[in-house]
């Protein structure tokens, strides 16, 4: 929280962010920045080596503006199945 407040008095744009972390950012910046995530794991696919992470919903409902899924698109045997997927689990 320190260096995002550091971040915010120099006037970023945005800060990528743990998934446990929105909700806090969210409450102390409210929409001053944009708030980027990784570690995001759809509820049908493996955490893999992600230990805080969040499904692409819970990071969206918790105010995420960005999130970012890597492996469990692209390791998908069908990644625009595995997209289309993932946009339907969050109303997208």
């Amino acid at each position: 929280m320190r260096l995002a407040k550091l971040g915010v008095k120099a006037e970023i744009d945005g800060i990528v962010a743990s998934p446990h972390e929105i909700k806090a950012l969210r409450a102390e910046f409210g929409e001053k920045i944009k708030i980027v995530v990784q570690g995001i794991r759809p509820g049908w696919a493996e955490p893999g080596d992600q230990k805080r992470f969040m499904t692409p919903r819970q990071a969206v409902d918790a105010g995420a503006d960005y999130i970012g899924i890597g492996r469990p698109i692209t390791t998908h045997p069908r990644p625009r199945e595995a997209l289309a997927k993932i946009l339907e689990e969050t109303g997208g």
